[in-house]
């Protein structure tokens, strides 16, 4: 499993634990590829900045390599927005 340059910077901004990206891949309660990015998007419940919240995980599967290129938590409607609009589409 390899983190992005990007994921890293991003990791150190939002002070994201450095485990917790390949914690929300491995375990992902759901998974979506976006249409608009062509990423995969892995999301799972997590503590976070102190509290429960949905984590997201952008990555792409590049010769049998995973590769997380960025790490945020998301709303539950930022979720549902993206699904109903066809933006997400569920692959798991």
């Amino acid at each position: 499993m390899k983190y992005t340059s990007h994921l890293k910077v991003k990791m150190v901004v939002r002070g994201v634990p450095k485990d917790l990206p390949e914690i929300v891949f491995r375990e992902a309660e759901s998974r979506f590829r976006d249409g608009t990015t062509g990423h995969y998007v892995a999301l799972k419940e997590a503590s976070y900045a102190g509290k429960r919240r949905l984590i997201m995980v952008a990555y792409d599967i590049k010769d049998d390599m995973i590769e997380i290129v960025t790490v945020h938590p998301m709303g539950g409607r930022q979720v549902e927005a993206r699904i109903n609009s066809g933006r997400w589409i569920r692959v798991s």
